[in-house]
């Protein structure tokens, strides 16, 4: 039963001592509460003074143990990423490291026939696109860095340093001719790889501020400056390429040791939101779990170094 208290409050009633708020409904606090105006004592106190014992709801009683609810399982986007490479289309093996060269062109003929209809690039123009990452995402390539350059003004991830030196250097020596198509066209192609990825990504079930752990290797001539162990920020080219899968980082960072180059490998937590490609999108090699991110994006990164390499000397 519900009783609705309708009538204004006057002297005495509502919870006596409260300054309560004259002329409105209500204002009564729970029972037990209250204190008469002329005794000074609640209503336990007044019967137990009645009936000379305390009433049943005084006793002290043990609080009920309320169980905590079971933690939701976090989602494991590591699983959810391999089983994405292993749907590819095309992919006859049980998995995409069993890909065949035959899988991977299947693969790529169907992304590049979504890319061209989805920007308006006709096959050639996008296969030469998509190609051209295969064949090398920066260095002395003016293709290449055309294409860096390309996502950098569609996206909100900057050159680096590294590649601007590299951009102004060609620009100089005249050598920053002969793109694949207009920097329009680059454009639309790039945003029509990004849109597709982020399509197949939310089918296949992830949130765009879910992340994805990743792995880089990397070398440079000179010793690095952190430790394993160690977790530092962390701000890369335009765009790149970092694996879901830790065996192919550490390939390319151990395979710097054998060349007199000190090596390490990163790891990173990616944003869904930050990833520009996949092998089934776009740019990405399928047999090394190739995903194309921005690293440079205004998102602040941290890197943990998961393993430190130093030279072989005089391993050849």
């Amino acid at each position: 039963m519900h009783i609705q208290i309708s009538i204004k409050g006057g002297p005495g009633s509502g919870n006596w001592g409260h300054r309560g708020i004259p002329g409105k409904v209500g204002g009564s606090s729970p029972r037990g509460a209250g204190m008469s105006p002329t005794s000074g004592k609640d209503w336990l106190q007044r019967y137990e003074k009645r009936a000379g014992k305390k009433h049943p709801s005084a006793e002290k009683k043990p609080k009920p143990v309320i169980a905590k609810p079971e933690p939701k399982p976090t989602t494991d986007t590591a699983k959810m990423a391999n089983d994405y490479l292993n749907a590819a289309p095309g992919l006859t093996g049980p998995t995409w490291e069993d890909a065949s060269v035959e899988d991977r062109a299947a693969t790529k003929r169907n992304t590049v026939a979504t890319l061209s209809k989805s920007s308006g690039a006709s096959k050639i123009t996008t296969n030469n696109i998509v190609h051209q990452w295969a064949k090398s995402s920066n260095d002395d390539d003016t293709r290449s860095l055309s294409l860096q350059e390309a996502v950098s003004e569609e996206f909100d991830s900057e050159l680096s340093d590294w590649q601007m030196e590299k951009i102004v250097g060609m620009s100089i020596t005249g050598g920053t001719g002969n793109p694949i198509t207009t920097r329009k066209r680059e454009r639309q192609v790039l945003r029509a790889m990004y849109n597709n990825t982020q399509r197949e990504l939310a089918e296949a079930g992830f949130k765009p501020n879910d992340t994805i752990t990743m792995y880089r290797g990397m070398e440079q001539e000179d010793k690095f400056g952190f430790s394993k162990g160690d977790t530092v920020g962390y701000s890369g080219n335009a765009m790149e390429s970092w694996s879901t899968d830790k065996e192919t980082a550490e390939f390319f960072s151990h395979a710097a040791g054998f060349y007199e180059d000190f090596g390490a490998t990163m790891s990173m937590k990616v944003r869904v939101k930050d990833i520009l490609s996949t092998p089934r999108t776009g740019f990405g090699c399928l047999t090394e779990a190739e995903f194309v991110i921005f690293g440079n994006s205004p998102t602040p990164k941290s890197v943990s170094i998961e393993d430190m390499i130093e030279p072989v000397e005089g391993y050849w």
